[in-house]
C-alpha cells in the first residue's frame, strides 16, 4: 500500500479482510442458548422429578437442530 492510499473500511465490500459474520455468531449463540436449556430441563426432570420437563427438553432439541440446520458449511463441505 502506498502512502497516500487509505486501508478499506467498507463494511458493504465483501471482499474485506476484517469482515465479521454476525449471522453464524448469533446462530450459534441461540443453538448454545437452547442446548442450554434443554440440559437443564433433563437435570430438572432426572433429579428433581418434574417429568414434565421431558417435554420440553424435546422442544429444546427440535429448536436445537432447526437452529443447527441453519448454520452455513464452511469450505471444508463440513
Amino acid at each position: 500500500m502506498e502512502q497516500n492510499e487509505t486501508p478499506k473500511t467498507d463494511w458493504l465490500n465483501e471482499d474485506a479482510a476484517n469482515e465479521i459474520d454476525l449471522d453464524a455468531i448469533m446462530n450459534k449463540i441461540c443453538r448454545y442458548t437452547w442446548a442450554g436449556l434443554g440440559i437443564a430441563c433433563l437435570v430438572g426432570a432426572i433429579f428433581a422429578g418434574a417429568w414434565w420437563h421431558l417435554f420440553t427438553a424435546a422442544i429444546c432439541g427440535v429448536m436445537w437442530l432447526a437452529f443447527k440446520a441453519e448454520q452455513p458449511e464452511d469450505k471444508n463441505g463440513k
